[in-house]
This record gives C-alpha cells, structure tokens and sequence, in this order.
C-alpha cells in the first residue's frame, strides 16, 4: 500500500481512510483479466469486473477526502494500460469484461482533469465498431419465453442477463425501450441489474432523453402522476409497456446510481434537452429527493457523503471557470443536502434510539467538517469597494448583503455548516453526547472567528470594510450556534484595535466603529437569550454551557462603554440603535430576574450598568431627539431614579426658558412640525416622570403643573387630537410591532398603552387630573372625532385585510387610542374641587354624545364582525384572530360601561337606537361565543327598564340555528357550584375582558371550557330575557317556551353544579310566566325525560 501512495505521488505519511483490500482487490481483478487460463469464461470475467468497479467507484464518492483514493486508482489502472498501444487501448472498450475499467479509468481521468468540459463525459465509442445485436437478442429471447415447452426461465435470464452486459452501451441505449419490457415483464426482478450495467456510464441518461425523448418525458410525468402537460406525445405512450417500464426502471435505480446520470443530463443542458429543460430538472430533482425521504438514517448519511463528493468537483471547476449550467448544478446539490438533512431530523426526532442517532450524527459531523469542500478557499464573493464610503453607506451594505451576493462557494459552505449544526441541536436530550458531538464544529466555529478578525485588519489597514462582508455575513448566518462570551472577546478585541489607532474618534473609521456595533449587538442578544428561564431559551443555548467569570463581566462593561462612547462621540444612528437594543435587554432581563436565580448576580451587574450611564447622554438623547433617542432615554428612566431626576430638571428648565430648542435630528430648522414632534416623542419620558410625581390615582404634584400645560396645549390644539387623522398619521407615530408577542387580553392592551399614541392619550388624562377642561370644549373635540354623521369609528375598518396582521396591529392601535380618548373627554377624571364634572351625569348633551359613540361603536363592531365572521371560539394558533378578538371584546366592555353610566338616559327613551342591530349583528357572527354572550346579557341587565320588545331577541336566539347544539353540549363543567341563585345576574358585569384573559393563557381543555361556558352564558341570557318579558307582561312564544321547557329537561342533571343550577333557575322563570302550560308535563329530566317524550 505504501509504494502505491508512493508511487501516486503522495506522501507517504498519507493515511488512507479506506481498507488497503479495495486496491488490491482491483490489482487482483486485472491480473484476473490478463490470466490466460481458460478455467474461467468471458461472461465470468465480465460479472467480476463489472462488481468490482462498481463497488471501488461507489466506495470513491463516499470518502470525505476522495483524493488520495482516487490518485491511487489513477495510478494502478495508468500503470497496466499504459503497455497497450492507442489501438490495443481503443479496442479494450469494446470488449465486456475490461469495459467496466475502461470507464473507470476515464472517470479517475475526468475528475483529476478538473475541466468542466470533461467531467460527466463518457468513453468515446466509434460507431463502425458496435452492431445493433442486442436487438436481435432481445427478439429471441422473445420468442424462446413465448414457446410454452420452456421450462429454464432462470437459465434464459441468467443468459439474457449476460447479453445486456456484454453489449455495448449504443446497443443498450438503442434498444432501451424494448429492453426494459423485456426485463420487467419477464424478470421484474432484475429490473434493477439494468442501472448497475450502466452505473459507470454518466451520460446514459442523457442519451435516453436524446434517442427517445418523448419516452422519457412522459415517463417523468407518469411517475409524477401528471400526464396533463404534452398529452398529444404521450398519447402513443400512456399505455405502453416501454412508458410503464421506464417509470418503473427509474423508480428502482438506487440513489447514488442515479445521482452521476442526472447531474450529467442537467450538464448536457438544452443542447440535449430543448425547451423542457427547467421541467425535466424539476422532475428529476424530485425523483431524486423522493429516493431520499424513503431512505433511512444510516443510508442518508452515506447519501451525504456522495452528494458532497460530487459538490466538491463541481464547486472547484466553478471556481476555476464558473459557468451557468455549474452553478445549476451546484444549487441541485445544495438543495439535495437540504433534504438529507431535514429528512435526518425527522427520522431522528421519531427514533427510540437515541445511541444509534449519536452514531450517525458523528459520522455526519465528521464527514461535514473533514470534508475539502469546507476548506475550498473561500469570502470570494464580488465585495463592494467601501473605502471612500461614509458610514451610513457601510451601514446600508452590510444590511442589504444577503444569501445571493455570496460567492456560490461560500453560500454553499454557510449553508452546509448552518444545517450540521441546527441537526447537532437534536441531541440537546443527552447531554454527554452532545458535549462530544459539538467539540469539533466548536472548532470550526472558532476558526470563522478567527478568519474574521484577520480580515478585520486587513480591512483597518486598507480602510475598505466592503472586504469583511462575506466573513461577517457567515458570523451573522451562524450567530446562534456560537459563544457569546467569545464574540463579546472578539468585539472587545475590535474596539481595542479602534483605540490602540487612536481612531475611536475619527468620524474616517466610523465605518469599523459600525462593524464594532454590529458584532457586540449580535454578542449580547445572545447572552439576552442565556438569561432567560430555561424553558424560554432558544435550542442552541444547549450547545454552550454559559459560566459568566468576572473577566467576562469586566469585557461587557468595557463593550458598553465603547457603545457609549461611538454614541455620544460619533453620533451615530447605528450607535443609538445598538445602545437602544442593549437598555431593552437589560430592561427586560431586569423583569424576568425574579423569575430565574440562575444568574443573579449577573442580572445586578447589568442592572448597575445602566445606573451608571453618564448623565451626560441625557443632553445627546434630547438635543436633538429622535424615535431611537427617545427609546433610549425612556428605558434609562425606567431603571435609574437618578436620570429620571436629572432629566425633570433639564426638562423644566427648558419649558421655563425656551421650548425651541426641542427639535428632532429628521427635521430642518425651519419646519414648522420640528418642535411638536420633537416634544411627542419625549412624551413618553416626561410621562414616566409624571407618574415617578403621582399617587396611585394619575394625582400629580403641583409642580408639574407647566409640564401638564405644555402637553395639554399641545395634544389638544390645532395640530393634535382634534385633528385626528393629520395627527395620527405623522411618521412619529409608526410602529413596526417586531417585538409584539403577547397572547392574554390584558398583555395586548398594556402593549398598546405602551405605544406613543397610547401613551399620548394617558398623558392627556395626567394632564386633565391637573387641569380642569370645560365641558363644552371637551364635547366639542368629541364632535370632531365622532361626529353625528359617522359610520365608523374609522374608515378602515371597512378595508381591514383579514391576512395582514401587521395591518391589524396598526388598526388596533389606532382604535383603541381613539376609544380611550374619546372616553377620557366624556368622563374626565374627577377632582375633589369639581363641580362641573359631578354634574356631567345629569348633563343630557353629554348623555347624547355618549349615545352617539356607542352608536358608532355598535356599527363599528358589527363591520369588525362581518370581516371576521368566524363564531367557533378562540383559536390559539392564529396571531390575527387573538388580535381582533381583544379589539372585539374591548369594544364589547365600553359599550357596557357607556351603557351602564347613561342608564337612565335610555330606559327614558322611546326606542334605544342601537340595541338592534348590537343583538342582531352579535348573534350572527358570534353567537357561539360566550364573552359576546355575557355582554349581551349584561346590556340587557343595564336597559331592563327599557322600552325594547324581549320576545324579539328571545325568537332570534331561540330560531338560531345553532341554538340547539349550544344547549345539548356533552362536556362536563368542572366548576364548583357558587352561584347565588337570586339576584346576582340583575347586576352588570365590569370585568368583561377577565372572563376571556384565561381562555388565551390556559390551552388544556380548552374546547370543553368554551362549550361550558356557553352553554351557561346562554341560559343566563335566557333566565335575563323571560326575566324581562314577564315584566313587559308579554304572552307570546308559548309553544317555544314550552318546548325549550322540554329541552331544559333533557339536559337536566339534577345535580349541585353550575350549569344544572342555572338550568334549574331558568326553568322556575318559565314555569313562573307560563305555570298554565308548563304544569301540563310531569317533571321528569334527562333521559327520562327523552322517553317520556
């Protein structure tokens, strides 16, 4: 073995990965060929030879490193054919049993050429030489299986079987069709011997497309179970055997037979394949990836190893002289190892053992990370020249860089390297296996790293960043997988650099500061996502066990005052921007501290951190502002009282002296929109300062008085609320809702109070609680945002795209922003001194007004409704329809409330002008949900004294047509029976939202909750409306009283529960209004009651 590896010009030391028997079983194969022994036939010879080839060339494509292997081969078959002459040479083609290493031989050839026009050619065979004899074999064979005397069908397959091996491959393809029916007909069995006879022969499958096109197409098609396209082709051969065994011939070829002939038919290109060429690579793609998903686990990974022995050759030919067909190829086989990989994780993920799965992922991890392609030379990619460009220039070029300006090499690479280590994620479970299985991509890792940073200087020498952005590209795609603690280092060491140049303060390397920023961005989300709870974190977090040292402590603090430093010295946005990310870490860290002990010292530190920020980016927060900015100095106030102080300080200083200089960093000196928005986006600060200055009850000193007066004028005056839709629509306002990810009721309304817009109208009621508003004034305001003659509260709810979900955070947004305010200005908060607002409740202009938007509010919730006419429940799955619910049942609460404070107001009118089409519209769309029901139970509890016909709602409830299901649910209530029988359901219910907040955060049993829960809102809504009737003294629908009687009964399991409580209750309110029908029937319940029926 070592002369060979010697004699291949090797080094010696070389250790193969191979057995040393596959070169001496093909030494022994020739000499076997050149024995001139007659104990051993041609067609013997031929069986050995055509194996043996087979084999040596299968075990070739799965080495990782194929080249010592294939040098060898190289060197044992140059060796014994280079005796024979050019014609002795040219003559060992056509015969059977030295073919096999001809092809061989012309493959090893091919390969180590490294030209792409050679790699998927065949041997060249002269057409005077071959003769069309197959054909002739075939007949008889025939003709032989036809005669009913033959009794030998192996002894005619085994024969057969040697014909197709000893003929020459023109004559194979020339009589393929006819070949392939023979076979499946007649020895289905050997069906797949035809693929290993032409497994060294790459382009057979191009030269089948070419000699019977129409064949082959259809072929695809039928195996795709589509014979739609091109039938008028197909037709001759829908129904043919040669179609059909075609097909089946393709479906039995094994993977690593089939994957060579197709990438050599895609590289034949449209030359061979006209027109359908994007067809029949889609097709074949999928045949190919059809073979993958029914493999199993080990024969993935070998699958593996053979698609990147053939990604390695065509990715060093495209970067020796790159070419369209190279990269088409190249992006089959990237997509192939997609495949193998996601159908690993399955396979894995349902594999009991766990010891077999460690197996193959190491073998995986070795293959990956020892294979050449890893260490072709790589950040090839066509890089941008930055070296004259500004910062916001780098800035956008390191943002828009993706996937597609890589060089096809380094694209390949990340995304073989991004997919090993998501499979490594899978061994989570075992800890032990995984701390093995990591230790070499933690390597690889490391050595990305290590390529950055000498790249970083390169760059810092030159000052051309356009250079780095492969290698920061590849530390972005693989980010998750690695040490935050070691990418803080690494950002530690670039600062470090930045200084040691002295140009941390050189706008010329603000550039460098912002691929600085980006990494210690990229460093501390990770370390954001090892602070939370364990069940919170992100997978990868298994792959490093985070022990945080004082080292590592003293490094982030350095990194966050460098983050300061670019901040306040450059004045960076992307400074801003990073300094906002790291506050709302820490922020939310801070929240979540209690919950998880882990780190606490840890959380602390960083909780000091931000305590000692330099009050001095106070004054570069505010003069000039802008939406980071502001973001910024918000988050600092929240964590430090020493800046929330300083900053009041400044504050009124500033509106004692002179409010101009408040202008944002968006605006030119002389826009007239400057100082507002400015002030706007400082609101947010200036409330949480109020509120640091005021009681439980948005009480506030008196002190801030100014303050309240500066944001009343402003919110309230010609640019602001009053002109709604001009104001709203400033781009101050815009939200991108990226972080938005709550799931309870109550969790989405804080999160759009949290909003500016919604932080606006809270800074308006601090401001009211100061200062009193004239009623006309406030009723006047009210007018302009709700006038008499609008439809909706907004006219976008009429354009509300059900798929947009961004869109219905925006529309929530607005809306709910608009309820609040609205309800702010009709019942403003009340101060001990106030007489005017005590005297609002006998106020019928106020009455009128809050009719109006109640109103407004039905006809907007019955649009909202017909958008979304779903009436099943809930859905936990679906982020819009949470969304919109919330929406749905917060207008659902401030029609009650708004009911319930101008009570008397409509129990005096003739007809109340809403109720209609609130019930009508309510139970169209929602009549399956429970919260709608309470709220329409509690509205009719509020109008009881009302002037509205309750045998109307009680025949719409009682013809609907999902009424009956709703009574007869089959689900059992878990509930405990505490309900007070008498009295309690008369009284409205203020916590609406809470009845629905469970149903988001509590998904066991769900189904059963909703079902119960109707169940019992409907016969409470039910009890509420006989209730009334009997008061109304109505006498109608008797014959539907007495069959809901019936049904009541049926349902009746005379039981202490909730629901039977309930059931029992109503049935006293209809026996009590109807006692002369209902005492005609026995009481009997459940069952019983069915009989009787």
């Amino acid at each position: 073995m070592r002369t060979v590896i010697s004699k291949s010009g090797q080094l010696e030391v070389y250790s193969p990965d191979f057995s040393p028997l596959v070169i001496c079983v093909l030494q022994k194969c020739l000499r076997l060929l050149d024995s001139e022994s007659g104990g051993m036939e041609v067609r013997e010879k031929s069986t050995i030879s055509l194996y043996a080839c087979n084999t040596i060339y299968l075990i070739l494509q799965s080495q990782v490193d194929a080249q010592l292997l294939l040098d060898l081969i190289g060197t044992v078959l140059n060796q014994r054919f280079d005796i024979f002459s050019p014609e002795e040479l040219q003559s060992r083609i056509y015969i059977a049993e030295w073919r096999p290493f001809m092809n061989l031989l012309h493959i090893s050839r091919s390969i180590s050429d490294q030209q792409n026009s050679s790699l998927f050619t065949a041997v060249e065979h002269s057409s005077e030489l071959h003769s069309n004899s197959l054909s002739s074999v075939i007949r008889k064979v025939q003709e032989m299986l036809r005669q009913q005397h033959t009794n030998l069908p192996d002894d005619v397959a085994t024969a057969f079987l040697f014909s197709i091996m000893c003929a020459a491959p023109q004559d194979i393809i020339g009589s393929f069709p006819e070949l392939l029916d023979v076979v499946k007909t007649h020895f289905p069995s050997h069906m797949q011997f035809l693929s290993s006879v032409l497994y060294l022969q790459h382009d057979y499958l191009a030269e089948i497309a070419t000699c019977w096109p129409d064949i082959f197409f259809c072929s695809l098609r039928q195996i795709e179970g589509n014979l739609d396209v091109d039938e008028a082709k197909c037709q001759n051969h829908s129904i043919s055997a040669e179609l059909t065994a075609l097909s089946t011939f393709l479906n039995v070829t094994p993977f690593c037979a089939l994957l060579p002939s197709v990438l050599s038919l895609v590289f034949s290109g449209p030359a061979k394949t006209g027109e359908a060429h994007a067809l029949l690579l889609d097709a074949l793609v999928r045949l190919i990836r059809a073979k993958l998903y029914e493999s199993t686990i080990s024969e993935l990974t070998f699958n593996l190893r053979v698609i990147l022995f053939w990604s390695h050759r065509l990715l060093l030919s495209y970067t020796r002289k790159g070419s369209n067909v190279l990269e088409e190829l190249c992006h089959v086989c990237s997509t192939l190892v997609d495949s193998i990989f996601e159908r690993i994780r399955v396979l894995a993920a349902n594999t009991a053992d766990l010891n077999a799965s460690a197996e193959c992922f190491q073998d995986i991890v070795e293959s990956v990370l020892h294979h050449p392609t890893i260490d072709l030379p790589r950040s090839l990619s066509n890089c941008p020249d930055l070296t004259d460009g500004s910062a916001e220039h780098v800035e956008e070029a390191f943002t828009s860089f993706s996937k597609e300006n890589l060089h096809l090499v380094d694209g390949f690479v990340v995304n073989l390297l991004s997919k090993l280590y998501d499979l490594l994620l899978l061994a989570g479970n075992d800890g032990q296996s995984l701390e093995s299985l990591f230790a070499s991509p933690k390597v690889m890792l490391e050595k990305i790293l290590l390529l950055f940073k000498d790249k970083f200087e390169v760059c810092m020498d030159n000052g051309n960043f356009g250079l780095l952005l492969p290698n920061f590209y590849m530390v972005r795609a693989l980010k998750k997988f690695m040490s935050p603690v070691r990418l803080l280092e690494l950002v530690n060491w670039m600062f470090s650099e930045l200084e040691s140049r002295g140009s941390s303060c050189s706008a010329a390397f603000a550039p460098a500061a912002f691929v600085c920023l980006s990494v210690a961005d990229i460093a501390m989300e990770l370390l954001y996502d090892y602070l939370q709870q364990t069940d919170q974190r992100s997978e990868s977090c298994q792959l490093w066990g985070l022990e945080i040292r004082s080292s590592d402590i003293a490094t982030i603090q350095r990194v966050y005052h460098f983050i300061l430093h670019f901040t306040a010295k450059l004045n960076l946005e992307s400074a801003d921007v990073c300094l906002l990310k790291m506050l709302i870490r820490i922020h939310n860290a801070e929240r979540s501290a209690g919950q998880n002990t882990e780190y606490t010292a840890f959380h602390m530190m960083l909780s000091t951190m931000a305590t000692n920020t330099p009050l001095s980016i106070l004054h570069h927060c505010m003069f000039p502002t802008s939406k980071v900015k502001a973001k910024v100095l918000w988050l600092l106030l929240e964590v430090s009282p020493i800046h929330m102080n300083f900053f009041g300080q400044m504050l009124m200083k500033v509106l004692e002296e002179d409010t101009s200089i408040l202008q944002g960093m968006d605006y030119n000196s002389d826009s007239s929109r400057a100082h507002e928005d400015s002030s706007i986006l400082l609101l947010p600060a200036a409330l949480s300062y109020m509120r640091h200055h005021s009681d439980g009850h948005m009480q506030c000193a008196e002190f801030l008085e100014p303050l309240a007066n500066f944001y009343c004028e402003m919110l309230l005056g010609d640019n602001g609320f009053p002109c709604w839709k001009s104001f709203i629509t400033r781009s101050i306002f815009e939200e991108n809702f990226g972080d938005f990810q709550h799931e309870s009721v109550q969790d989405m309304m804080d999160y759009f109070s949290d909003t500016l817009l919604g932080k606006s109208v809270t800074m308006l009621h601090y401001c009211l609680s100061l200062k009193e508003m004239p009623r006309k004034q406030r009723l006047e305001i009210v007018a302009s945002l709700c006038p008499q003659s609008s439809g909706l509260l907004d006219s976008d709810v009429n354009d509300i795209n059900p798929d947009s979900h961004k869109g219905h955070l925006k529309l929530t947004n607005k809306l709910l922003a608009k309820i609040s305010l609205i309800r702010l200005l009709l019942s403003p908060p009340r101060r001990l001194s106030s007489n005017e607002t005590a005297s609002d409740r006998e106020s019928k202009r106020v009455s009128n007004a809050k009719l109006n938007f109640i109103s407004i509010l039905v006809r907007t919730l019955d649009q909202i409704l017909r958008n979304f006419p779903r009436c099943d429940g809930l859905s936990h799955s679906d982020k819009q329809q949470r969304v919109v619910r919330s929406l749905e049942y917060t207008v659902l609460k401030n029609i009650i409330e708004l009911s319930s404070e101008i009570q008397t107001h409509l129990n005096q009118l003739k007809s109340i002008p809403f109720l209609n089409q609130f019930i009508r519209s309510s139970l169209l769309h929602r009549f399956n949900d429970h919260v709608t029901l309470k709220a329409i139970r509690c509205v009719l509890v509020v109008l009881s004294e009302g002037k509205f016909p309750a045998d109307e709602i009680l025949e719409l409830i009682l013809g609907h047509s999902h009424f009956l299901s709703s009574i007869t649910c089959s689900e059992v209530s878990e509930y405990s029976a505490a309900f007070n029988a008498t009295g309690s359901l008369l009284q409205p219910a203020p916590g609406i939202l809470k009845s629905v907040d469970s149903l988001f955060t509590k998904k066991s049993e769900f189904h059963i909750c909703i079902a119960e829960k109707r169940k019992i809102e409907m016969i409470r809504l039910l009890r509420i409306l006989y209730d009334i009737k009997s008061r109304q003294q109505s006498n109608g629908l008797l014959n539907e009283s007495r069959e809901l009687s019936f049904l009541l009964l049926s349902v009746y399991g005379a039981t202490l529960s909730e629901t039977d409580l309930e059931i029992f209750n109503l049935m006293n309110e209809i026996e009590s209004h109807e006692c002369k029908t209902i005492a005609e029937m026995d009481h009997l319940w459940g069952s019983a009651a069915v009989k009787y029926r």
